[in-house]
């Protein structure tokens, strides 16, 4: 029997000079290799088309908040202006104070609202009306829970009204000026035939029925050959001027002072109003 033993492969090359088997490209792929690389893509994809989105979406509820804020303000002062009575003319800016006004116009309601009216005439007098509302309500007409604000008149103007009350009195009043919380103006009196100038100095009071007092503090001798040690009292050029008459009725003085070169009256709604000509119209009156 012959035994046939098994040929061992020869190598032709030492071991230093055997190759090394290929392993850069696997000899077959893994179950969703491909599939994984390309989730990947699309996931990027998505994730910047999801952020695109969103920074759009910000930016159209910026607008429209912006919108929103100037729509309402300008259709605010319209109504108010609307609103006031044929001897009265502002010059009307209204603007919402919530925080999230679209929000609020889609509820049918204002949180806050404020409303400066600039160039204010009534009554012959010009100024400033400061005002700041609550709970608007947006209906037709748009209704307003209270209100709370000041009117601010200047030397000129106030120096008309007093001149006119000061008439009723008895003497003039003229170069009213303002200065460090007091008021200070001149009249004439007639003593022993002669006519003298007086300065006086007074300060602002509220007065219960929607009046204000010009209060005299100090009298002293400008002008004139009367002696400089004549008694005048100051009670007699105290004067009082009725506000109300020229407010709305559904408001009420609520304080008096004078800042810098003004007459600054604060007042506030005893109820709640609507914003129509009838609401404006009738006028307060002094007790």
């Amino acid at each position: 029997m012959v035994t046939q033993h098994a040929q061992q492969p020869h190598s032709s090359s030492s071991g230093h000079d055997q190759e090394l088997p290929d392993y850069g490209q696997p000899a077959y792929e893994l179950p969703g290799y491909g599939e994984q690389t390309h989730s990947r893509k699309r996931g990027v994809h998505w994730g910047w088309v999801i952020g695109t989105l969103t920074v759009l979406l910000v930016i159209l509820v910026v607008v429209a908040e912006i919108l929103a804020r100037i729509v309402v303000g300008q259709v605010a002062a319209s109504q108010i202006e609307d609103a006031m009575p044929e001897a009265v003319r502002a010059d009307v800016e209204a603007s919402p104070t919530g925080w999230c006004v679209l929000c609020e116009v889609i509820g049918g309601e204002l949180s806050g609202l404020d409303v400066e009216g600039k160039n204010v005439e009534f009554g012959g007098a010009r100024g400033t009306i400061d005002l700041r509302a609550e709970g608007i309500t947006l209906t037709d007409p748009v209704a307003l829970d209270g209100a709370e604000g000041t009117v601010e008149i200047g030397e000129a103007s106030l120096n008309k009204l007093l001149a006119s009350t000061a008439e009723e009195y008895g003497f003039t009043v003229h170069g009213l000026d303002l200065k460090d919380g007091v008021f200070g103006y001149t009249t004439e009196v007639q003593v022993f035939g002669i006519e003298v100038q007086i300065r006086v100095d007074a300060s602002a009071r509220m007065q219960s029925g929607g009046r204000i007092q010009i209060n005299a503090e100090s009298l002293s001798i400008q002008t004139g050959a009367a002696p400089t040690d004549i008694q005048l009292n100051p009670e007699n050029f105290t004067l009082e001027f009725c506000v109300a008459e020229h407010l709305p009725e559904m408001l009420e003085i609520t304080s008096v002072e004078v800042v810098d070169d003004a007459l600054v009256i604060g007042y506030r709604s005893t109820e709640p109003f609507t914003l129509t000509e009838d609401a404006f119209q009738t006028r307060g009156s002094c007790s």
